[in-house]
């Protein structure tokens, strides 16, 4: 995706961080605000799944899939949408991968 952007003449900024963590999320966006600017799209595809039955999964397990999977939306759309709103425009898009093993029936 990096090189595809760079390719068509955009620029990419790698920035790590703990989507569970709303400190981390903030410092990040700090970054991408020093090194791009304002962002015009918000991806979010983090994802932390746990293979495991409600008996099995611990409460930890359970919360820690639960900050990454939604938490993390949440802390990172509230880092983009203010200046979304105040330009008129943006973009959020929230997606994530299957991780169904088998169909049900």
């Amino acid at each position: 995706m990096r090189e595809e952007i760079e390719d068509a003449g955009g620029e990419t900024l790698a920035i790590q961080t703990n989507a569970a963590d709303t400190e981390s999320v903030a410092r990040a966006f700090d970054r991408l605000h020093e090194g791009l600017g304002e962002p015009e799209v918000f991806v979010y595809n983090a994802g932390a799944f746990q293979m495991a039955g409600i008996l099995e999964l611990t409460p930890k397990l359970f919360d820690d899939s639960w900050k990454a999977n939604c938490a993390g939306a949440f802390y990172g759309a509230q880092q983009v949408l203010s200046a979304m709103v105040k330009r008129g425009s943006g973009t959020v898009i929230f997606t994530g991968g299957d991780s169904r093993v088998a169909g049900l029936g």
